[in-house]
């Protein structure tokens, strides 16, 4: 019951509803007393109310509903419209140093350059931007402050302290903005100065520290802004104010010296190398017994050298790694063995451009100050969990050099409202993986309303948007995502809250997944996300269906064509033979039948003029000519003797007769190889009229004795040789000689070249060369030796 005396009894009995949260704590929303949360353990009641001068109290005391969602988070509805409220649990995961106005008991500036804490007493000793030397008792919750006196040379000399370092012998190593090198002793509370003197050349490089390193050979290096990398040993300082410092600087003529005067950080390996990192000059590994440096520097056209030239951190994980921070640049993972460097910000989802500050956890994490918050980052997964204001930050923004990791695990980051102090191990962290939906899609900017699954779209619609989010609702800006289109890209986009779209456009029909996964607040990712099949249809020209028809089409007409054609060539064939055998049957027939009656004519009549016999022998000639020219005309149209070798067997028939009477032999070579060279019909007359008159000339002229044939088929080259034993012709010329010009034209009918060689004494020899379909080249040569 409500208890107006009670402070922990319920805010109002009227009570409109009750819920159990995860934790199994009871919350009651009442009518007009706000919300209450019931403690088993104390058996009272804490009480949420609307306060209107504070936006991020409960709307309205009248509360309806109640619902606590998987990670905590109580949601509440309350009356009126005045809508839905959140009431998220305590989410501050990091302790805070800062500096608290009206108190002096607190942190006296508020931003933060150095920190370094006593491994012996847990003093916490702090730089800072304008209030000096801070020095923080935790135990007695107590600070003292360290500023410059002007008028005290034993003060420190500037206020501006951008490093810190310790000796073993109860001395502090101060790196100032403006004033060098400060020693402090503890027990005397004395400052000593070590300044640059342009004259004196063993003197610190120059005046602005930006960081100091004492190894394990008590060497202190000391990172100077513009002087150098310089050193002193500290076993051979005698505590007087006056020190004699090596100082390594550029040398543009020397490629090993130091890349940049501008050192900003000095790291030390496990192997004993010392690494540079300068602002302007990359990194810089210096080999401490040959005192070189090697330099390893930014090549935009180059992404396995370093990011950005900037170098701010760097950091030797537990694996032996080495980690890399940038300004500008985020965060390089350096490969020692091949000497390149991955781009961490290109590859893991990194979102952060400056890395101040790299340490490592128990659990391979490396936490990381960035210029959007507190990083985490596993060195084995890839996992990133940002932290920001509402987990306790300083702020969004750190500094260079504040970041220090104690003898028992706890790490300190400084940024420009104070410093954050935590143990990695109670940090608690969103262990919620948050389911991922698509939110919204969008065709042409038209949304598409229902549920999505899967989307088919005509080839012109390939303009879509998706968006989609990831349901946890701790601290929605600082959910993360990731996307891609497979079947268009290979790699995942990292994007943010604020960006949580994706769009495509002017895709080629196919089949498309887009994949999108997310992680909660802290970094917790849904690995296996969500997918939707995404299907671009083709224009119907461009279907398998309308293809196939089309090639079956154009198919069925081809061979229509094909067929229509054979039977045309089918039809001429049988038309050549059959114009063959009437040529031969009627026409040769009645030709042989004049020359055969005109002898007999000449015999019956007896005693005749010889003009009249001559008139008849003549008729008979001419009758025994057109019969010799017909048979050669039928034998040209028969298709069924289109061979070369019919050809040849021809040339030889015809001449058999007339040879035999004038005792020349005629002999043939090699034609049995030929048997299958087929001649079209225009090329088959040609050929034959070409060495018919050939064979005339060397029967007419030459008073040979024998006459040889031979072919020869060498690959792609055919050569047809006719030969004589004749006298041969000292000169030709065939346009006088209708033979030989007969020849020159009927070689340029089937698209051949002749070529007439006049040797004195020596006789002339012909050679043919033209094209067949059987081969790509043939030879004719008529010799005559």
């Amino acid at each position: 019951m409500h208890d107006e005396i009670n402070s922990g009894s319920i805010s109002n009995n009227t009570v409109m509803s009750i819920t159990e949260d995860n934790l199994g704590d009871l919350w009651i929303g009442t009518f007009g007393g706000g919300l209450n949360k019931f403690d088993h353990s104390t058996e009272s009641f804490s009480n949420y109310k609307h306060d209107p001068f504070n936006e991020n109290s409960l709307a309205d005391n009248d509360v309806l509903s109640i619902y606590t969602d998987n990670t905590g988070i109580v949601w509440v509805g309350t009356h009126l419209g005045k809508g839905l409220s959140k009431l998220v649990r305590n989410s501050i995961k990091f302790g805070l140093i800062e500096n608290e106005r009206g108190n002096s008991n607190s942190l006296n500036d508020d931003v933060v350059w150095s920190i370094y804490e006593e491994s012996n007493s847990g003093m916490l000793w702090v730089g800072t931007y304008r209030g000096g030397l801070n020095k923080y008792d935790r135990g007695k919750n107590q600070f003292t402050f360290y500023t410059n006196n002007p008028s005290d040379s034993n003060s420190i000399g500037d206020n501006h302290v951008r490093a810190i370092a310790e000796e073993s012998n109860n001395n502090l190593w101060l790196g100032t903005y403006s004033n060098g090198l400060n020693k402090f002793n503890k027990s005397t509370g004395i400052f000593t100065r070590f300044v640059n003197d342009p004259n004196d050349s063993s003197s610190l490089g120059d005046n602005q520290i930006q960081s100091i390193y004492i190894d394990a050979d008590s060497i202190c290096w000391i990172g100077t802004f513009g002087g150098g990398l310089n050193k002193f040993d500290l076993k051979k300082y005698d505590g007087s104010d006056k020190i004699e410092f090596i100082k390594y600087v550029h040398d543009p003529s020397n490629s090993s010296t130091i890349s940049d005067d501008r050192v900003y950080t000095i790291f030390d390996d496990k192997d004993g190398l010392l690494w540079i990192g300068t602002y302007g000059g990359g990194l810089n590994k210096f080999d401490k017994v040959t005192e070189t440096f090697s330099h390893y520097m930014s090549n935009p056209d180059d992404y396995s050298t370093l990011s950005n030239n900037k170098v701010i951190s760097i950091f030797e994980d537990s694996e032996g790694t080495l980690w890399i921070g940038t300004s500008g640049g985020g965060l390089n993972k350096f490969n020692r063995a091949t000497e390149e460097f991955e781009r961490m910000t290109n590859t893991s989802g990194l979102n952060s451009q400056v890395i101040y500050g790299i340490l490592e956890d128990d659990k391979k994490n490396l936490w990381m100050s960035a210029d959007n918050g507190l990083v985490k980052f596993n060195i084995i997964t890839s996992n990133i969990t940002y932290f920001d204001l509402t987990d306790g930050l300083q702020s969004m923004e750190f500094n260079g050099g504040a970041y220090f990791k104690n003898k028992n695990g706890e790490m300190f980051f400084g940024g420009i409202s104070g410093l954050n102090y935590f143990f990695p191990d109670s940090v608690r962290s969103n262990d919620q993986i948050p389911p991922i939906v698509i939110s919204e899609l969008k065709i042409f900017d038209e949304t598409v309303k229902g549920e999505v699954t899967e989307i088919v779209l005509d080839y012109n619609q390939n303009y879509f948007t998706f968006e989609f989010s990831a349901l946890d609702y701790t601290n929605p800006g600082d959910n993360q995502y990731a996307y891609y289109l497979e079947g268009l890209e290979n790699e995942w986009h990292f994007t943010d809250a604020l960006l949580r779209r994706a769009n495509y456009t002017n895709l080629q029909p196919g089949s498309y997944t887009f994949r999108v996964k997310g992680s909660n607040n802290d970094g917790l990712w849904n690995q296996e996300g969500l997918a939707i099949s995404v299907q671009i249809l083709p224009p119907f020209w461009k279907t398998w269906w309308f293809i196939f028809i089309s090639i079956v089409s154009i198919g069925g007409l081809v061979s229509f064509l094909i067929s229509m054609r054979v039977k045309h060539l089918l039809a001429m064939e049988k038309l050549k033979v059959r114009l063959a055998a009437d040529l031969h049957d009627n026409v040769g027939a009645g030709l042989t039948e004049i020359s055969i009656l005109s002898e007999l004519a000449a015999k019956d009549i007896g005693n005749i003029s010889n003009s009249t016999s001559k008139k008849l022998d003549n008729i008979s000639e001419t009758a025994r000519h057109l019969v010799d020219s017909m048979s050669d005309i039928v034998w040209f149209v028969n298709p069924q003797r289109d061979s070369l070798h019919d050809l040849i067997i021809r040339l030889k028939d015809s001449f058999s007769d007339l040879l035999n009477v004038m005792g020349v032999s005629f002999k043939t070579d090699n034609i049995d190889n030929i048997v299958d060279i087929k001649l079209p019909m225009d090329f088959r007359q040609n050929l034959f009229l070409i060495f018919k008159e050939a064979i005339n000339n060397s029967i007419k002229h030459s008073k040979c004795e024998r006459i040889n044939l031979e072919t020869k088929l060498e690959k792609n080259m055919l050569s047809i040789s006719l030969k004589d034993d004749g006298i041969g012709m000292e000169k030709v010329d065939y346009r006088k000689g209708n033979g030989l010009r007969n020849i020159k034209n009927r070689a340029s009918a089937i698209k051949g070249s002749l070529e007439i060689i006049t040797k004195k004494g020596k006789g002339t020899k012909i050679i043919f060369t033209g094209k067949i379909s059987s081969f790509n080249r043939f030879k004719l040569i008529f010799d005559r030796e």
